[in-house]
């Protein structure tokens, strides 16, 4: 788990090809390209990404962004971990 001051998309593909996994926030107004949606509904919704939308600026490996709607605010969450039968939703929120 990693606090947005680790947040670093540099660290996220060293993690990746590390063979580890990581769960953190995602940093308000990071750019992104959705590649597949997952679930969508009122409360969550989960879909691939890949992080960066310039080739310059682009993670090596795609994530997985979820997001959590809580009262008025939704929460948003990138993982490494594509699989949602191997990390659910439940599961990134009680991590972080």
């Amino acid at each position: 788990v990693f606090d947005l001051g680790y947040f670093a998309f540099t660290l996220f593909d060293r993690v990746t090809h590390s063979g580890n996994f990581f769960v953190t926030r995602l940093r308000q107004k990071t750019s992104y390209e959705v590649k597949a949606r997952g679930v969508d509904t009122d409360v969550y919704r989960d879909s691939i990404i890949e992080l960066g939308k310039h080739r310059a600026d682009r993670a090596e490996h795609p994530v997985r962004l979820i997001e959590i709607k809580i009262g008025d605010k939704w929460h948003s969450y990138v993982t490494n971990v594509l699989d949602p039968k191997k990390l659910g939703v439940e599961q990134v929120w009680k991590l972080y």
